[in-house]
């Protein structure tokens, strides 16, 4: 019996498509209510600095120890999830998050108030990889750019609500009660996503581990170090000079990681992070890419809301609403990024890279006018909107393509092998007409993997795996040997050597599998021809 394309590409223990969208919908759940966290104390950091006398290096460290704590557990979590099960780590970091947020709102003070968002980080960089190791895992081409496009939607709606919330809870609570409200709105959400992921995620939550635990702490710890040299300059430095010399610190404890990690896998342990990924062009540009935006296009939100509130005298509200177009029309091109992400591949990442550059530079114009022509700051409204459309085509559409040449057990932190991670990136080794040996470009590779989403001269085996759906090496298209000039993708161009080697080889007299392309397009035409009544032979 015939096999469809979409049974073919479904792997043992695969999710069906609705528990697919319903794990989709927890893993949402819980990244809104970590991010809406994050955005709305970018409007209620006038408030706390007022209630709680903190200074300015407090107010600080509200923002920076929360991402101090992310940034320092991120990857070893992400590491747990792949030995531990992503199910357990996600519960336990909405769990940690929901709690901290709890302490947080009830913090007497601002040494409180930190410690509670160092507690809220370590949750947060706990949950954050499962997601995306969830999403890698179980989605796969035409799906996983719109799960994708849906987390960006997500990004861009919790960027939006959270400062007007915050706003609202502030206007309608006042000061102090006003921005407590904000963290203890974290518990019902938390609470929930908790109850969904028990019975929603994929059984079992937690995974033995077949043999010795290994968690690689020295490098764990390392980089740890390492990050906490890097970030502790710049949240501290202005009250000490001093610290400064510690990003030289921090470049030293890096390179001290790395060499510790090649050691460690030459000793045949697992490291805490598979270097080789950083071998994958796509991965490494889009590792870039995605650090160079966060560290240079993300603060811009919390710029704007002080500058309002204290420049110009805005309310809590005011600083929200200045916001929110930008925010909304964020969360429609994440939508719209999500679906053409496979087809248009960087041409979203660069578009958007261009806007986010001119709604920079377009916001520091509205400010530099307004000091000296006495410009309506409300003009931000439209500068922002470029940097929130940029927004959209960077994150989401980044994500999924940076992820859709790692092996599925590299998508939370664990390492692969070198002859795995080979076989996905180039497919199978065949014979060019120069005599080398010419890996063919799986079609997986473009389009996610997926048998469900192919072109149409590739047929359903077609390296469903290279996206990361399955635990086997891809193969290579049967389709794009049959007609070399219409392929997939340019991918497919070291096919069309392969399928000229192939015709060498073949005996005289034999056909391919698939028949002449060129005998059957003739006798297509011919017989196009003869039904109109201009027979080619007489």
């Amino acid at each position: 019996m015939p096999v469809s394309k979409s049974e073919a590409a479904k792997e043992p223990g695969e999710l069906s498509a609705g528990a697919r969208w319903r794990l989709l919908g927890v893993l949402l759940a819980a990244m809104f209510m970590s991010l809406v966290s994050v955005s709305i104390v970018n409007v209620v950091l006038p408030s706390i600095g007022s209630t709680l006398h903190a200074s300015e290096a407090d107010m600080q460290w509200v923002l920076a120890g929360y991402a101090l704590t992310f940034g320092v557990v991120l990857v070893a979590a992400g590491r747990a999830g792949d030995l531990l099960g992503r199910g357990v780590m996600f519960v336990a970091g909405v769990a940690i998050f929901t709690v901290a947020s709890i302490l947080a709102g009830l913090a007497a003070d601002p040494m409180l108030l930190n410690i509670a968002r160092f507690i809220m980080g370590i949750g947060s960089g706990f949950l954050n990889p499962q997601v995306m190791g969830m999403i890698q895992q179980h989605f796969r081409g035409a799906a996983r750019g719109r799960a994708y496009g849906l987390l960006g939607t997500v990004v861009g709606f919790s960027v939006a609500v959270g400062p007007v919330l915050g706003g609202l809870l502030i206007n309608w609570l006042g000061a102090d009660a006003g921005w407590r409200s904000t963290f203890l709105i974290n518990v019902p959400v938390g609470i929930l996503a908790i109850v969904l992921a028990v019975l929603w995620l994929p059984k079992p939550l937690f995974t033995k581990p077949a043999g010795k635990l290994d968690l690689d702490p020295v490098g764990g710890i390392v980089l740890a170090l390492s990050i906490f040299a890097l970030l502790l300059p710049f949240v501290q430095g202005r009250e000490n000079p001093a610290l400064w010399w510690l990003l030289a610190a921090a470049l030293i404890l890096l390179a001290v990681w790395i060499w510790w990690e090649k050691r460690y896998k030459e000793r045949g342990r697992e490291p805490m992070v598979e270097l080789a990924l950083f071998r994958i062009r796509g991965f490494t540009n889009g590792t870039l890419i995605a650090g160079l935006y966060f560290m240079g296009v993300s603060s811009v939100w919390v710029l704007v809301a002080i500058y309002v509130q204290e420049s110009q005298g805005f309310s809590a509200l005011e600083a929200g609403l200045i916001c929110l177009p930008a925010a909304l029309l964020s969360a429609f091109s994440s939508h719209v990024a999500g679906r053409y992400a496979t087809t248009l591949g960087r041409k979203l990442v660069i578009g958007g890279t261009l806007s986010a550059l001119f709604g920079l530079l377009a916001t520091i114009a509205v400010v530099y006018f307004e000091d000296r022509l006495n410009l309506n700051v409300w003009w931000m409204l439209l500068s922002l909107a470029f940097i929130g459309i940029a927004q959209g085509f960077i994150i989401s559409p980044n994500q999924a393509l940076t992820l859709m040449e790692v092996p599925v057990a590299n998508s939370g932190g664990r390492r692969g092998t070198d002859a795995d991670l080979a076989a996905r990136r180039h497919g199978s080794g065949h014979r060019s007409d120069h005599g080398g040996v010419l890996r063919a470009q799986p079609c997986g590779r473009v389009f996610g993997g997926d048998a469900d989403f192919l072109c149409g001269h590739c047929t359903p085996g077609c390296s469903h795996a290279a996206g990361g759906s399955g635990g086997h090496a891809p193969r290579t298209c049967k389709g794009a040997g049959r007609n070399p000039r219409r392929v997939c993708s340019r991918r497919h161009r070291h096919a069309a050597h392969r399928h000229r080697s192939d015709r060498r080889s073949r005996p005289q007299g034999t056909k391919p599998a698939g028949g002449f392309p060129a005998l059957k397009s003739w006798r297509a035409a011919s017989k196009l021809l003869e039904k109109a009544g201009w027979p080619l032979v007489a």
